[in-house]
């Protein structure tokens, strides 16, 4: 299955706070392809779940995560979409992820808390340890909040909220963030990332 070339946004109601939702929900799903799509990000944007031993082997790329200019530093989404074990604060998530051996690549990251990837089970809350790859060996994720540096012996891991499979090759999103919003597309992003 594909979803590609789309426009996805939405808002919830802030009695579904730490209920597993999202604009996109991919749950127990395998060899999904979300591609070439603009998230407008109120709440929940793209979440994807399954059990600890299912191997989803999705694919995420291409994907420009913006936040909803309506959102701001200090008016955030209505609803917890981390089921609150991550996270205490009311942001909006651009991907949540709760699954094994997905790619996500080349995708950009406008929104405050751009991904989340927790170490426990959203079924039962264990321990668990996803394994994802961020990147193709080359080029990762455009990231708001990534600053750049020559090294690449520092993996990006969206300030310790994706708990593993780290993006080793992440890319600075030049001159945008989600309090100063700028509306580019995925090409421009990248030449401008460049230069």
């Amino acid at each position: 299955m594909q979803i590609s070339n789309d426009f996805i946004t939405g808002w919830f109601s802030y009695e579904q706070t730490e209920f597993p939702i999202a604009n996109l929900l991919l749950w127990n799903s395998q060899n999904v392809v979300v591609s070439w799509n603009t998230f407008y990000t109120k709440d929940s944007s793209l979440l994807i779940y399954d059990t600890a031993s299912m191997s989803g082997n999705n694919m995420v790329y291409g994907n420009i995560f913006y936040q909803d200019p309506m959102l701001n530093t200090t008016s955030y989404s209505v609803i917890d979409v981390s089921t609150n074990q991550v996270n205490t604060t009311l942001n909006p998530v651009g991907l949540t992820l709760y699954s094994n051996n997905n790619t996500i690549f080349f995708n950009a990251f406008d929104v405050y808390s751009a991904a989340i990837i927790p170490n426990y089970s959203i079924y039962s809350g264990s321990a668990v340890n996803y394994t994802d790859s961020w990147d193709m060996g080359y080029f990762g994720n455009f990231w708001w909040n990534y600053h750049f540096h020559f090294r690449h012996d520092e993996p990006y891991n969206n300030n310790g909220l994706i708990t593993s499979g780290y993006d080793y090759f992440p890319m600075p999103l030049f001159g945008a963030h989600p309090a100063n919003l700028l509306k580019k597309s995925i090409a421009e992003i990248r030449i401008s990332s460049f230069l």
